[in-house]
């Protein structure tokens, strides 16, 4: 027989022919439009009679540009961060590379099928962004580099993904350690470029290419006019970037597959720490500590507990989080403050708005990868042959992840509180100040509050529910957070909408506290009767599938 010629890429194509048919795909492309719909329908509605129609599309344009761009980030993220280290936990990474298809195409089948919704969400709003074009100040070639500008970002951040999930096996790891990576390559090459460019004296400095929140900036006509290489140069640069992410994680994956195939294994220790401890003996003896000791009476007093914050290195990372918090809150109020000769609090609001929302994530990704695990693994199925209540089994994940956030939160907060507290008393027109920013400190910290009640919950039962842990958490986050900022942006509603997201959080955590006690043992020994966490009818259950 002649030997069969392969196609070229067919993981790729036979990935995209399975994202093309998810419903999740359609939502998206869907939900995308109708919010960028709702955005320009409110600044019209707001704005028509106060500024001309150019100014409008204008600023309409640019805050579609700033919002898209960012929404590639995250997204590129979410979609990606799970993708190899999921293959890792089940042992399958080997297996993959027993097909004759070469480490490339493999990595670049799981970019297309993970970030296709992202994809097809940006290019549905490219119709909406025309709509700016009628109002004027917006040309064509705006609405095309930028459609261009954040495919490649997204190709971007979903490389840096990949990347990361390739070097690591647990997926909140990967998922911190993703966020970290390109907030540490943001922030690079921001000081650079400042750097640079004091020294150069330049307005643009080369190493400002390699950052990919610039290009939607670099794609208005105000800078493309000027100079069109300036766009080029970036696009290149961070396409490049992007490609030498996606090598190097080829490479990583590679290897991992001699490991589990066995290849040679190193037998020391991961860290040069553990090592020197080694060496040291300070391993060797069976002391008890104060760690311990506080783990054996967890384990005896409350075994879930035990269960659900052994063997975990977020407490550590929190740790050192919490500290990197605090040294950058006291170093960007100290540095305003001299330039600017008077207390600036302004630092503080934007540092710990990003930190509360980084806090969220994290609690993201811990509850929905518990019994996302746990049921993979078959944890969950004995919990439930043990003489523990269902209500105990999820209480306990819920007192775990309260055990693991309880300090790094006080501690948050507190840096968060007293720079502001600081600020009410030194402000002139203390009285009016001083009760309007309680005021806002209260429902700051409210807010924080029952977000996070809200994440514990619904991540647990995304985590039980869906399959995915990028499904789950992405659901966890969309429910939580979005659809209040969404509920922001409709006309005459959006007020009174945001300032009830409180309401709406305690309402989602007390519909996922009902659904455990509803559902709970039966979705673990059944799984049949379940659909994506929802009950499935006997007569769709008797209908055979396609």
């Amino acid at each position: 027989r002649p030997p069969t010629v392969m196609r070229f890429l067919p993981v790729v194509e036979r990935e995209l022919r399975v994202a093309a048919r998810k419903a999740s795909t359609h939502r998206s492309r869907f939900l995308a439009a109708l919010a960028a719909s709702f955005i320009i329908g409110g600044m019209v509605f707001f704005f028509q009679s106060t500024r001309p129609p150019a100014e409008l599309g204008r600023n309409t344009f640019g805050i579609l540009s700033f919002l898209l761009t960012w929404a590639c980030i995250i997204g590129g993220l979410m979609a990606t961060f799970d993708t190899l280290s999921e293959e890792k936990r089940q042992g399958a990474i080997g297996l993959l590379f027993l097909t004759p298809l070469n480490n490339l195409d493999l990595i670049l089948g799981k970019l297309a099928g993970a970030t296709l919704t992202v994809a097809f969400g940006v290019i549905a709003v490219t119709p909406i962004l025309a709509i700016t074009l009628a109002m004027g100040g917006v040309t064509q070639g705006e609405i095309w580099r930028l459609l261009l500008s954040l495919l490649t970002i997204l190709v971007f951040s979903s490389s840096a993904g990949l990347l990361v999930s390739s070097l690591h096996e647990d997926a909140s790891k990967s998922f911190l350690y993703s966020i970290g990576f390109v907030i540490a390559w943001l922030a690079a090459v921001g000081f650079g470029d400042w750097i640079l460019s004091v020294v150069l004296t330049q307005s643009i400095s080369p190493i400002a290419f390699l950052n990919p929140t610039t290009l939607p900036r670099f794609s208005r006509d105000a800078s493309f006019s000027i100079a069109p290489e300036r766009f080029w140069q970036t696009l290149m640069c961070v396409s490049a970037a992007g490609s030498i992410f996606l090598v190097a994680a080829t490479r990583i994956t590679a290897r991992a597959r001699r490991s589990a195939f066995g290849g040679r294994r190193s037998s020391k220790p991961g860290s040069w720490f553990a090592r020197l401890r080694s060496r040291l003996g300070v391993d060797s003896g069976r002391e008890r500590t104060p760690a311990t000791t506080e783990r054996r009476r967890t384990l005896e007093q409350k075994p879930v507990v035990w269960l659900g914050t052994r063997g975990t290195d977020h407490p550590s990372l929190l740790r050192w989080a919490v500290i990197l918090v605090m040294i950058v809150m006291v170093g960007a109020s100290l540095a305003t403050s001299l330039i600017s000769s008077s207390y600036q609090v302004a630092p503080v609001i934007v540092i710990g708005f990003f930190v509360n929302l980084l806090l969220k994530f994290w609690v993201g990704v811990v509850a929905c990868q518990s019994f996302n695990e746990m049921r993979k693994t078959g944890e969950l199925e004995l919990l439930l042959t043990m003489p523990l209540q269902p209500r105990q089994i999820v209480q306990g994940q819920i007192d775990s992840i309260q055990h693991i956030f309880e300090r790094p939160l006080i501690w948050i907060v507190t840096a968060q509180v007293i720079p502001v507290a600081l600020a009410l008393f030194f402000l002139p027109d203390a009285a009016e100040t001083f009760v309007w920013g309680i005021i806002v400190t209260l429902g700051v910290f409210i807010s924080l509050l029952t977000d996070l009640r809200a994440i514990a919950w619904l991540g647990l039962w995304n985590g039980l529910a869906y399959s995915k842990m990028h499904v789950a958490l992405g659901r966890t986050i969309f429910m939580v957070l979005v659809i209040p900022w969404l509920t922001f942006i409709v006309p005459c509603a959006g007020v009174v909408l945001m300032l009830g997201s409180p309401f709406h959080s305690l309402s989602l955590a007390n519909k996922a506290e009902s659904r455990f006690r509803d559902r709970f043992p039966r979705i673990v020994s059944d799984p049949g009767a379940f659909k994506n966490g929802k009950p499935v009818s006997a007569k769709d259950r008797e209908r055979p599938s396609p």
